[in-house]
């Protein structure tokens, strides 16, 4: 029996052929698009929102603000995190320990940044027992210790917070979206590790089998604007994101105009349109991969939704319109 796989199809080559992408084959459902065209992006994030079913889900993280009120429903971070993360040998489950602990470790040393709290008392030593609680709860017991109660009080509401991430419905339902903001602080990487963090933990506790297809997108200002030791956070959490479309039944889509952050992710399938990335790129460079025709129609049309669709794996190029 010969299993058909869904496609969707995301431009068109110049001499009109159709471009298709099988957004949910093990081997194709990781895809990044390097662009500064919102007409591209918001394009790509409706071709995707009508592949959504009964048993298939968008989310979508973003900067920009959602003129929403109504909340999503996913799961309580905080009952998923009370069970212990106790030691396996099976690979998977390895896999899923290791992540957990760097996801609560980056929450609890951000959120600490936030609120200035006492990192000795916040990162207690040898107070952490994995064989009965989770990490997060480590750090839950050390925020009684904080004897700055203004410190105290921040530290607790954003515990409770956890219990319902703010997740909105956006469209009829179509779309699960948070926005984690873009004003370049400590606050905005809290949030987006909040985000990253409920999906991922989402996955992991799907009782029924369903498609999820997560649209990141990492604006580029806020990511320049981060340290070193952030901007490694940002990448090991897409790499986490990246990790699970292995496991799951998953489809993962990064859009970012960093040429770094699409070279460190290592995407097989990356889309490249107009964007300032080009200035990254050597000028010897530039002609050969993106070639004189398209670096020509980008100059000159303010607007052109024309790119090059990279195949990493076959190390092949297609130019054509996309996402229009």
């Amino acid at each position: 029996m010969t299993i058909v796989m869904p496609k969707v199809t995301i431009g068109k080559l110049l001499d009109g052929t159709n471009i298709d992408w099988s957004y949910k084959s093990t081997l194709d459902c990781r895809f990044l698009l390097l662009s500064q065209q919102n007409a591209q992006k918001e394009a790509l994030k409706k071709l995707l929102a009508q592949e959504t079913t009964e048993t298939t889900s968008l989310f979508t993280i973003q900067p920009e603000k959602i003129e929403c009120d109504t909340k999503g429903e996913l799961l309580d971070l905080l009952e998923f995190e009370n069970a212990p993360a106790a030691a396996h040998e099976d690979e998977q489950v390895l896999r899923f320990i290791e992540q957990r602990i760097f996801i609560v470790n980056q929450f609890a040393r951000v959120l600490a940044e936030c609120t200035q709290v006492e990192k000795d008392v916040f990162f207690k030593e040898g107070s952490y027992r994995p064989h009965v609680e989770g990490p997060l709860n480590y750090f839950i017991r050390n925020i009684e210790e904080v004897e700055n109660e203004k410190v105290k009080s921040r530290l607790n509401e954003e515990v409770e917070n956890l219990k319902q991430v703010e997740w909105y419905k956006v469209n009829n339902f179509e779309r699960l979206t948070y926005s984690y903001g873009s004003n370049g602080s400590s606050e905005t990487l809290l949030h987006f590790i909040k985000a990253i963090w409920t999906f991922w933990a989402t996955v992991q506790v799907l009782q029924e089998p369903r498609d999820l297809i997560l649209l990141v997108e990492v604006e580029q200002e806020w990511y320049e604007s981060l340290s070193d030791t952030d901007k490694s956070v940002v990448k090991d959490l897409l790499k986490i994101l990246l990790d699970v479309t292995h496991d799951f039944t998953v489809t993962l889509v990064v859009v970012t105009e960093s040429l770094h952050l699409s070279v460190e992710l290592g995407i097989r399938y990356k889309l490249y349109g107009k964007g300032s990335y080009i200035e990254f790129i050597e000028e010897s460079d530039r002609d050969d991969f993106l070639t004189e025709t398209l670096l020509s129609d980008w100059t000159d049309n303010e607007e052109s939704l024309k790119g090059l669709l990279y195949d990493e794996g076959d190390n092949q190029r297609y130019i054509g319109e996309f996402l229009e």
